[in-house]
């Protein structure tokens, strides 16, 4: 058999890497999306690679974000995409994330990773705890509102509850008054980010650093359809929402699903009210038929979207491990999900 071994990226690795992902989940990821994800991101990134010969069968990939960390930045590891082909599933070369932790000494000193963070699904979770290489963090609340039921029931019964939304959703709207702003509709983010970013960024003891560098890889430069609005008032913006259309496979049925990717706004309840109805009234007109967000159970925002329909659905795993981090201080922050701004921009997913 050819000599089995592990190595980081290197150029032109990414053609093998995109056949691998196909192979994998059975279904694409463009070049683009790859390149995006990685070999642009502002921040950097690193991907380990277990290799059979000059074969590519397993990829973990693990792009860098910047957090703000109680009164510093930092550099944060944020695991993205884990493939393995299935020929190697259970062998050495599907082993890549057990075989890659001697690397990651080495690794974290030279990229200065001050820790790293993720959101595991209940396998991988358990796993990782068994081994002792998670922390917990807490549980983020995964938030839905239903645009549509009875999925299943046929169109007439499915256009009558979409009626029945509607009416209950129109009469939340009557309760909202009209503030000193104006909703707009924007394609990329300048300065203006930049001052709101500074503007409420001490709100949020942890939170990624939301600034147009950020921004504009996360939402404008990433090859995908998302649709952004801010709030101004005069020359300032008061807040701004991503959002994005992505159909979806639930119970062997597909449908449109509306996911409220990320937002950011000052601390005025009526700001987030407007931006959240500008999400609510494009679903409607795209025909979702239910809405996702992600929040952190102490976001100052979770009553807001509640008092909009939106309820808990499930909740997802959100665990950290130290890296360069000492201060016991700091790594009490890190663990007490309270402290953290979470939205899906985090889980570079959607």
């Amino acid at each position: 058999m050819e000599d089995f071994f592990i190595r980081t990226y290197k150029k032109g690795d990414e053609i093998q890497i995109i056949k691998l992902f196909k192979f994998a989940f059975g279904e694409e990821m463009t070049l683009e999306e790859w390149q995006w994800k990685y070999q642009n991101n502002p921040e950097g990134f690193v991907t380990f690679l277990a290799l059979f010969g000059d074969v590519i069968v397993s990829h973990y990939g693990i792009p860098y974000i910047k957090l703000k960390l109680g009164n510093k930045l930092i550099r944060a590891a944020s695991p993205g995409d884990t493939m393995v082909h299935p020929d190697y599933k259970g062998k050495r070369g599907g082993k890549l994330a057990f075989f890659s932790e001697k690397m990651w000494p080495e690794q974290t000193v030279k990229d200065n990773l001050y820790l790293g963070f993720g959101f595991p699904n209940e396998r991988i979770y358990k796993v990782g705890k068994r081994f002792g290489k998670y922390n917990d963090v807490g549980k983020v609340d995964v938030l839905w509102k239903y645009l549509v039921r009875g999925w299943k029931r046929g169109k007439i019964l499915q256009e009558m509850s979409r009626v029945y939304f509607k009416f209950d959703y129109f009469f939340k709207k009557l309760k909202v008054k009209k503030g000193d702003f104006k909703i707009k509709k924007i394609t990329c983010f300048d300065e203006r980010a930049d001052n709101l970013w500074e503007e409420v960024k001490d709100l949020y003891p942890i939170a990624i650093v939301r600034d147009k560098r950020y921004l504009n890889w996360r939402y404008v430069e990433r090859p995908v359809d998302y649709t952004i609005f801010c709030l101004e008032k005069g020359e300032k913006w008061l807040g701004w929402i991503v959002f994005r259309v992505k159909r979806e496979e639930f119970n062997d049925i597909f449908v449109k699903a509306g996911y409220i990717v990320d937002m950011l706004t000052v601390n005025r309840r009526d700001v987030a009210e407007y931006l959240i109805m500008t999400a609510i009234d494009f679903f409607f007109k795209k025909r979702a038929f239910f809405i996702e967000t992600w929040l952190s159970p102490a976001d100052k925002n979770y009553n807001t979207f509640k008092n909009f329909g939106f309820l808990k659905q499930r909740e997802v795993y959100m665990v950290w491990r130290p890296f360069l981090i000492k201060n016991e201080k700091e790594t009490n922050l890190v663990g007490d999900i309270h402290n953290w701004y979470i939205t899906l921009s985090e889980a570079l997913v959607i």
